[in-house]
């Protein structure tokens, strides 16, 4: 038994390391392509990928899987990542001004020393997210998730939790609008239907 253990083991840790290789976090080539030919890839693959040195400024990458891709001092400035998925991703000192964030996955992401000046990160998941040093002036963060980011100041804080405040107003606020427009429908119904029964009751008659 001794012996069959230590025959398969090689074997286990050969499928470990090529399941867990950078290999298996390797962008498509043809949207790597794709990308910096015409600065526009919309749910793209590009896993992995090292964009670093490119210059994406207003490019497009809505929706698109950039987990665990390289983007250190990038120039993004103005581009459009909305629904990104930025899990892992390395992007410190990368140029992120007035960048649409908006409900982008940036877990664990490096963002350490990034200028997101203006910025907006509406209902992004920053969780776990390195932002040591990063500049959020301006940016907007109404829903955004903090919980466990690091570097993150104490007005940031406040600023992403008031956003969600006024949402939750929001909803509330419509809710009611919306319970006294279906009061209004009912006492029109009931009216109608009254008329109605009195027409009837007069024919017959």
């Amino acid at each position: 038994m001794k012996k069959i253990i230590l025959l398969l083991l090689p074997l286990f840790v050969l499928v470990t390391t090529q399941a867990y290789s950078p290999g298996s976090f390797a962008a498509n080539s043809k949207h790597v392509a794709k990308l910096k030919q015409k600065k526009k890839c919309v749910r793209c693959d590009l896993k992995g990928a090292r964009l670093s040195g490119l210059r994406l400024s207003r490019a497009v990458l809505s929706k698109s899987n950039l987990s665990n891709a390289v983007l250190d001092g990038l120039n993004m400035r103005g581009a459009n990542l909305n629904g990104a998925i930025l899990v892992g991703a390395k992007m410190s000192r990368a140029n992120l001004r007035g960048a649409k964030l908006v409900s982008a996955k940036l877990r664990r992401a490096k963002l350490n020393g990034a200028n997101l000046r203006g910025a907006n990160l509406q209902g992004a998941d920053l969780r776990g997210a390195n932002l040591r040093g990063a500049n959020l002036k301006g940016a907007k963060l109404a829903g955004a998730n903090l919980a466990g980011a690091r570097g993150v100041s104490k007005s940031v804080l406040k600023r992403a939790s008031a956003g969600k405040k006024k949402k939750a107003k929001k909803k509330k606020k419509y809710s009611k609008k919306y319970a006294k427009h279906l009061k209004k429908k009912k006492k029109k119904f009931k009216k109608k239907y009254k008329k109605k029964k009195k027409k009837k009751y007069k024919k017959k008659k």
